[in-house]
């Protein structure tokens, strides 16, 4: 069965706006993740809908914040996270989506096999951010970097750490299901299949997750993506500047 012809819906991108609003859809599980997602109509705005989806499969969050993972480092200078021997953390992470809007911030502190993932809630001592100049990609995700100087032990808490190498998969995932149900929702010729196969994606954990079938989601998505040329562009705001995301996020799951 397919679903209807698409509703054109364009405008601005104000994400403080749309947090409010996919806030107050949330009853604390994915499927309303999913729900709330499905109020995006920009690329920024499924990307960060998609983000959220993927933290919540991969950490379990218990409420409605919003928070991002912060692995890269060691951008222009800026030191890498470091802990001291008093267990004080210092250093930045250089890629922070929706750095001014996120409440909690999971960090990768150290490499390889030694790295540990620490939980830092917002707003905390010694935790500033600022925004990254723009480079005409994602520009309405206000892109950051998170500063950390001294914070204490008590400021955070240890995560487990074997989600997080899923993390690119459960992303790229997340994506595609907000994709899929923002389609849906502005009216567009969608099989419910692909619908239904986005819902029960998004209810998939990082422990539970299968391989294989996140891959072939994946590609079901983009192909249809490929059939509907037009979708995009007509309802999703920043599509012109913002649409290699969607290899971005095909490359990820392949990997």
């Amino acid at each position: 069965m397919r679903r209807g012809s698409a509703l054109v819906i364009k405008g601005g991108v104000n994400m403080d706006e749309f947090k409010g609003r996919w806030q107050a859809l949330q009853s604390g599980d994915a499927g309303s993740r999913l729900v709330g997602g499905a109020l995006a109509r920009s690329v920024a705005e499924c990307f960060m809908a998609g983000y959220q989806l993927a933290l919540d499969r991969t950490f379990h969050m218990e409420d409605a914040r919003w928070g991002a993972l912060a692995v890269s480092e060691g951008l222009d200078g800026h030191p890498p996270v470091t802990m001291d021997g008093e267990s004080a953390l210092a250093g930045s992470k250089t890629w922070v989506p929706g750095a001014p809007y996120i409440d909690t911030v999971m960090i990768r502190v150290g490499r390889g096999q030694d790295s540990i993932f620490v939980q830092i809630d917002l707003p905390c001592s010694g935790v500033t951010s600022a925004l990254r100049e723009k480079d005409g990609f994602l520009d309405d995700l206000d892109i950051g970097m998170i500063h950390l100087d001294q914070v204490p032990e008590s400021a955070y808490r240890l995560i487990d750490a074997f989600p997080v190498r899923l993390f690119p998969l459960m992303e790229a995932t997340s994506f595609f299901a907000v994709l899929v149900t923002v389609a849906s929702k502005t009216g567009a010729s969608i099989h419910s299949a692909l619908v239904d196969e986005s819902h029960e994606m998004a209810h998939i954990s990082a422990t539970e997750l299968n391989v294989e079938d996140a891959k072939q989601f994946v590609e079901r998505t983009q192909d249809w993506l490929r059939s509907n040329p037009t979708w995009a562009e007509r309802s999703l705001a920043g599509w012109t500047t913002d649409q290699k995301l969607i290899s971005m996020y095909a490359g990820l799951a392949n990997h």
